[in-house]
């Protein structure tokens, strides 16, 4: 017996109208017609049926029926596919395992392929390092590496968390997890081991500048000051009457443009791109242009939306206008935002990876917009400066044009399925006018990230 056939055969003395007014049984089981035309017509059969030279069948098309025997070179023959997380392909007898939400593998798609979503990591004395994501709740062989240091003893195994005793370490390292035969990581989801007290951009230039903030190295500016490391005397902040920011928010675009007298800078969401593991582009979906602006009931707030991948994965994008000076909390980062600043928020939900490795890049463009009727006043050139934190991951970013700066901080942390972690930003193309800036996203179902906050500043 077999489990399930298909057959093929030709029937020229009936007269064959569609597919819904035939039926065919073998050996008294339902032959499923998938397709006639006047010389053949296509059944799927999924019970076992007798196996030998030739195999009866009854054609019944309407009110006509007849015998056929099907000789074995018309009928292809397959096994029961035994897909245990994936669907069969009744061609061949092949699994197609499922990638979403959790990946599986293997001929009949019963091995889990695990994946990290997010680290908590242990401070460089070592310490318990959890990592969470999917691991299933088979854990043959386990063995976790950081760098080329073990992770043990393994205190916790579940089918979303692991946790080991980290090895006493400083810096960042790429994270190994093997287990049941199959291997994860990812050159883009570091290990960064926590300091308990991180430097901040030249200790914030002074006290009367500004103080750090030794848990996140960001520096904390007083009133009059801003930038980095507070270097930047602000006249705006010392009530001096100069002209403020103007910042429009494209409701078509989802750019922002902040404008001071005649020099204007513009913010927008340029690209989402998933890699593979060694770094070569899968899928490259642009963004700019194509958001939908939805109504929030406050003229500060402007969320967008739109979605990719045949409307399977949404992506929000929420603009905020900040009116007066607030400290906001993303990820167990506290941080100062000042008046006169645009701060964006990304989530991005159910993403569709074409592989467990996988993982995403989100990519910014910050650039200064010229204005061929003011040339005279726009005559300096164009100076994109930027800083990196202690696990060389951008963090901030200054475009000067003429008297003005545009100042921004990108957060290095994200938010995956509703825990905080670490990610790394790279410069991914730079010009005279112009930055573009790319956020290495773990495999999340729902990653939210605070991608920058930007403020127009008049120096002069």
């Amino acid at each position: 017996s077999i489990g399930k056939i298909i057959i093929l055969f030709l029937l020229v003395h009936i007269i064959v109208t569609t597919p819904s007014t035939i039926s065919i049984s073998v050996d008294t089981a339902d032959c499923i017609v998938s397709s006639a035309t006047f010389y053949k017509i296509n059944c799927t059969i999924s019970s076992s049926v007798p196996s030998g030279n030739s195999i009866s069948a009854l054609v019944k098309v309407g009110e006509i029926s007849s015998t056929v025997l099907i000789s074995s070179n018309q009928v292809t023959f397959f096994n029961n596919c035994g897909c245990v997380n994936g669907d069969c392909n009744p061609n061949d007898g092949t699994c197609k395992c499922y990638s979403n939400p959790y990946p599986w593998g293997g001929s009949e798609c019963d091995i889990p392929l695990h994946y990290v979503s997010s680290i908590d990591e242990s401070y460089t004395e070592g310490g318990n390092a959890t990592f969470y994501g999917w691991f299933s709740n088979t854990h043959n062989n386990l063995y976790i590496f950081i760098g080329n240091e073990s992770c043990s003893p393994i205190y916790e195994t579940t089918n979303d968390r692991l946790v080991c005793k980290a090895p006493p370490k400083k810096g960042s390292f790429i994270v190994f997890i093997y287990q049941n035969y199959q291997r994860w990581y990812s050159e883009k989801i570091l290990y960064n081991y926590k300091e308990h007290s991180f430097e901040c951009p030249n200790n914030c230039t002074g006290s009367v500048n500004g103080r750090c903030n030794g848990t996140t190295g960001y520096c904390l500016c007083n009133s009059g000051y801003d930038g980095p490391d507070c270097s930047i005397v602000n006249p705006n902040d010392k009530n001096e009457n100069l002209p403020g920011n103007e910042n429009n928010i494209n409701k078509t675009t989802g750019s922002t443009t902040i404008k001071n007298e005649k020099t204007s800078f513009d913010i927008s969401i340029y690209s989402l791109i998933e890699f593979d593991i060694l770094g070569t582009q899968v899928s490259n979906y642009s963004l700019k242009s194509n958001w939908e602006i939805k109504d929030s009931g406050n003229n500060s707030i402007y969320p967008f939306s739109q979605t990719i991948q045949d409307q399977k994965c949404q992506i929000d994008y929420i603009i905020e206008e900040i009116k007066q000076d607030k400290i906001i909390s993303f990820a167990d980062i506290d941080f100062k935002v000042s008046s006169g600043s645009v701060k964006m928020t990304i989530i991005i939900s159910n993403y569709q990876y074409a592989n467990y490795l996988n993982t995403l890049q989100l990519l910014m463009e910050s650039s200064v917009l010229d204005n061929p009727n003011d040339r005279n006043c726009n005559s300096e050139d164009t100076k994109i400066d930027t800083i990196s934190n202690q696990i060389d991951s951008l963090s901030f970013i200054t475009i000067r044009k003429n008297s003005k700066l545009l100042n921004g901080r990108i957060l290095d942390r994200i938010i995956s399925d509703d825990r905080p972690s670490s990610i790394s930003t790279s410069i991914v193309s730079k010009n005279n006018n112009s930055i573009i800036i790319g956020m290495n996203l773990p495999r999340c179902k729902v990653c939210k990230i605070d991608p920058g906050i930007y403020k127009n500043i008049n120096t002069h």
